[in-house]
Parts: C-alpha cells; structure tokens; sequence
C-alpha cells in the first residue's frame, strides 16, 4: 500500500462488504439458540472484499492500519 493510500485508511477508517462462501457449518447450541443463531460458520472463504459506507454488520471496519 502507497504512503498516501495507507494514511488515507489511517484517517478515514472505511468499513468493508465480505463476500464469501460457506464451507463447514454446525448447529448451534442451545444458549446460542436462545439468543436467536440460526447457523454457525464454522469455515469460510473470502471472494471479495470492498470498501463501503454504510455497512450492512456489525464489527466490519479498520481498527487500525500499519505504513510500512
């Protein structure tokens, strides 16, 4: 990442759409139920990854970004 692009992040902290696909889930547990899961990704791949400003979930944005 340029010394721009990376400061711009720094000030900016964008949030992010993840694209991705399911590759092993498991049921959940009953407190997990209780709290209204449906389903537990257990592993999953990324197919994409993009910068958006309003994000659709929870706990999506950049904590914190390293220049280099």
């Amino acid at each position: 990442m340029s010394s721009a692009a990376c400061q711009l992040v720094r000030a900016t902290r964008p949030m992010w759409s993840v694209g991705y696909r399911v590759l092993k889930t498991r049921p959940p547990t009953a407190e997990e139920r209780a709290r209204g899961v449906k389903r537990v990704i257990v592993k999953w791949q990324i197919v994409e990854c993009s910068p958006v400003r309003d994000p659709a979930g929870a706990g999506v944005g950049t904590l914190e970004a390293h220049c280099g």
